[in-house]
């Protein structure tokens, strides 16, 4: 189900290399399940929280046929999966709680800072304590 946009929070997990494996093997429209990952957003969905796919294979530059083939073999993937279809998006609105991607870098609100530095420093001022 291909959704543009939310009324409420939802939680974003990016398809390939986060909920699913990538490069897919041969044949095959969408890789393996990624277990820690998968029930991770199957205990989100138990309570209660909207879990989207967030993928740019539902996005630009792609035909809506393309698309249309595409939701199809997700909806399938995601009914055995997870039992149910879950929505699809390429983008994010204001009400996304959390993106889940192999991609993504945090940054500390409001201060361009890149939260995996920040940790890295707290750890090393730990260890000189030590």
């Amino acid at each position: 189900m291909l959704v543009k946009s939310s009324k409420g929070p939802w939680i974003a997990c990016d398809l390939d290399k986060t909920l699913a494996t990538y490069p897919p093997k041969h044949g095959q429209v969408i890789g393996d399940p990624i277990p820690n990952v998968v029930q991770r957003m199957k205990k989100y969905l138990r309570e209660g929280k909207t879990v989207k796919i967030f993928t740019a294979r539902v996005g630009p530059p792609r035909t809506q046929t393309e698309i249309s083939t595409f939701t199809y073999a997700l909806d399938t993937w995601c009914n055995k999966v997870f039992g149910q279809t879950l929505p699809v998006t390429c983008t994010k609105d204001h009400f996304v709680e959390e993106i889940w991607d192999d991609r993504a870098v945090q940054v500390v609100p409001n201060t361009g800072e890149i939260l995996e530095d920040t940790v890295e420093m707290l750890k090393r001022q730990l260890k000189a304590k030590q």
